[in-house]
C-alpha cells in the first residue's frame, strides 16, 4: 500500500553482498510489473494543459528577460487560457499535476548495521539533534518514491493574472518577481511504495506457485 506525503551501507563480505545484490536484481525484475504500474497510473493523471501553462509561464519571463513586453502578455494569455479549461473541465480539482519523478532507495546492510543506526538516531532525539536523527532514518529506508509535481489551481491562475498589469504600468521588475514567486509555488506529492512490502507479495506469490507444484 502505498503511502503518500505532502513535501546504504554494509558490512557484509563481497561474497555475501554479490549473493545479496543477484538475488535482489532478480526481486528487482519480479517487481517491477507492480512500480510500472504504480508510475502509469500516476502519469495518465498529468494534465496536457497544465503543463503547457506552466511552459508558457516560463515563457513569459524569458520574454521580459528580453524585454520583450508584448510576447510576455501573449504567453500569461495563453497561460491563462490553459488553466481555464482545466478549471472548467473540473472546477473543484485543487492540484493539476504535470510532472512525475521516480526514485528508488534500497538498504544494503546487516540486521545489526541496522539496529546500531536505529539507536544512534533515538540518542540523536534524545539530544535534540533532529536533523542528525533524520538523515541516519532516512538512510534506513528501502521505497520507492514517486514524486507528483502540480500546479496548485487555488492560487497559480490569480498569481499570473495579476501579473500583466505590473506589465502595463512598466514595472518589468516587479513582474518578473511575480512569476518567479508564482513557480516557487508548485507542489511535490511523494508517493512511496515500501519495497520490504513489495518483496513480500513476490514471496508470497513464488511461494504459491510452488505450492501449485
Amino acid at each position: 500500500m502505498p503511502v503518500m506525503i505532502c513535501h546504504a551501507a554494509s558490512d557484509k563480505s563481497a561474497t555475501e553482498a554479490e549473493k545479496k545484490q543477484g538475488g535482489d536484481k532478480a526481486m528487482g525484475r519480479a517487481m517491477t510489473p507492480q512500480a510500472e504500474n504504480a508510475i502509469s497510473q500516476h502519469r495518465k493523471k498529468i494534465i496536457d494543459e497544465a503543463v503547457s501553462a506552466l511552459a508558457e509561464t516560463k515563457n513569459a519571463l524569458r520574454a521580459l528577460d528580453e524585454k520583450k513586453t508584448e510576447e510576455a502578455l501573449a504567453a500569461l494569455e495563453r497561460a491563462s487560457g490553459k488553466l481555464n479549461i482545466v478549471l472548467a473541465r473540473d472546477p473543484k480539482l485543487a492540484l493539476a499535476p504535470i510532472d512525475i519523478g521516480v526514485t528508488t532507495h534500497d538498504v544494503y546492510a546487516t540486521l545489526d548495521t541496522i539496529k546500531k543506526a536505529k539507536e544512534q538516531a533515538e540518542e540523536y532525539l534524545e539530544d535534540g539533534e533532529v536533523q542528525k536523527a533524520r538523515v541516519l532514518v532516512r538512510d534506513l529506508a528501502s521505497e520507492i518514491i514517486i514524486s507528483v509535481v502540480s500546479i496548485p489551481l487555488q492560487t497559480y491562475p490569480d498569481a499570473i493574472k495579476a501579473v500583466a498589469p505590473l506589465i502595463d504600468r512598466g514595472k518589468i521588475d516587479e513582474a518578473k518577481v511575480a512569476i518567479e514567486v508564482a513557480l516557487s509555488t508548485l507542489v511535490v506529492v511523494d508517493h512511496i511504495i515500501p519495497l520490504p512490502l513489495v518483496r513480500a507479495d513476490v514471496k508470497v506469490a513464488e511461494a504459491e506457485a510452488l505450492a501449485q507444484k
